[in-house]
């Protein structure tokens, strides 16, 4: 028993300094992975020394690894370097976006810079000249003689319709840009009166623009509106509602302009329209349907026709827009409107250029 027990003690003895010896070696090369890593210089701190002069690691697993062997380290730097994608991603996009609508502004500012409205004002009324004959200011002198232009007495004009008069109107100001335009061109003092009617239709409008136009006691009328083209889809009638939509839309016209030349204040009248691009949603104008270019396109001729049936200038904002609108942009309609329709800054400011082009004949 005894000769057992001391070679028992003996194997004991040994195991343990093998485990000494096996603990100090790992224990150095935890100090040299230490010292080589400042990240972990608080691992050293945190390392917990036992009563045999062992040293437990375990705490080591909060930053070298877990129970599953996943290594949190490794999952902070995947989090770190998927943020730092993020915000490179974001920033390249956002310069990107930024470069792309700086050289298309400096693009179609100088395409306005070039713009000029006179081939979209066409004069149909034989006294303010011929068809395609510059302007040769018979409305200025006209309005002179009759003692209107004065800051007592000014030219009164109503500017009627439905959204693309008002917004561009109290969005735009519409009345200070044909102010500017005109102070270049004339003494005469006008004062501008806003009638539009957000979604007014022409048949809307025949109710409302007579007793607008007497309450002004104006001279000259402008009619600018879309309203009819906006609402309207041939996808949704049948061609016989189509047909019908299209005969009401004449008849409409043809009372409100009948009843505005007749009346005896207004000397000069003028309609202009559609103007629609595509209404839809800021940043992302909806794209026009062929049954909406249909509707637009067709809406278009008849207000041709009727202004060469009432011997009124046409002025065609639809082909006016476009002219300083380049399509392959992608976002070109935001050029000219805010959403597709309603006149932006540069909308806004074409048609002041096309009002004061029809005002100077």
């Amino acid at each position: 028993m005894s000769a057992g027990y001391e070679i028992y003690n003996k194997l004991h003895s040994d195991e343990e300094i093998l485990l000494k010896d096996q603990n100090e070696n790992n224990d150095l090369d935890v100090e040299a992975d230490l010292e080589s890593d400042d990240e972990y210089a608080d691992v050293r701190s945190s390392r917990v020394k036992y009563t045999d002069g062992s040293i437990s690691h375990n705490v080591m697993s909060e930053k070298k690894g877990n129970d599953f062997g996943e290594s949190s380290y490794g999952k902070t730097t995947w989090r770190k370097n998927a943020l730092r994608y993020l915000c490179f991603f974001l920033f390249g996009a956002t310069f990107i976006t930024v470069l792309y609508i700086s050289i298309a502004a400096i693009y179609h500012a100088k395409v306005y810079a070039d713009y000029s409205p006179n081939p979209y004002v066409t004069n149909y009324n034989p006294i303010l000249g011929a068809p395609g004959e510059d302007p040769t200011g018979v409305i200025f002198a006209t309005s002179k003689a009759a003692g209107l232009g004065t800051e007592e007495n000014p030219i009164v004009v109503s500017l009627a319709g439905d959204s693309m008069m008002y917004n561009a109107f109290v969005d735009r100001d519409l009345n200070g840009k044909l102010q500017q335009r005109l102070s270049k061109k004339t003494d005469l003092k006008f004062k501008f009166c806003n009638h539009g009617h957000g979604g007014a239709t022409i048949y809307r409008i025949s109710q409302v623009i007579i007793p607008d136009i007497i309450a002004d006691n104006a001279s000259i009328v402008i009619l600018n509106w879309d309203s009819d083209a906006t609402d309207s889809h041939t996808y949704d009638m049948t061609p016989a509602e189509y047909a019908a939509f299209k005969e009401s839309y004449i008849l409409e016209l043809d009372y409100v302009m009948g009843n505005v030349t007749s009346l005896p204040q207004v000397k000069f009248f003028a309609i202009a329209g559609p103007s629609i691009f595509g209404e839809g949603p800021l940043l992302a104008p909806r794209i026009i349907t062929p049954d909406k270019v249909t509707v637009i396109a067709e809406l278009r001729e008849i207000n041709i026709e009727m202004a060469q049936k009432h011997k009124v200038p046409y002025i065609d904002m639809n082909h006016a827009l476009h002219s300083v609108s380049v399509s392959w942009w992608g976002l070109y309609k935001m050029w000219c409107t805010v959403d597709g329709e309603h006149y932006g800054e540069l909308g806004a400011s074409i048609e002041a250029d096309n009002f004061v082009r029809f005002l100077t004949y």
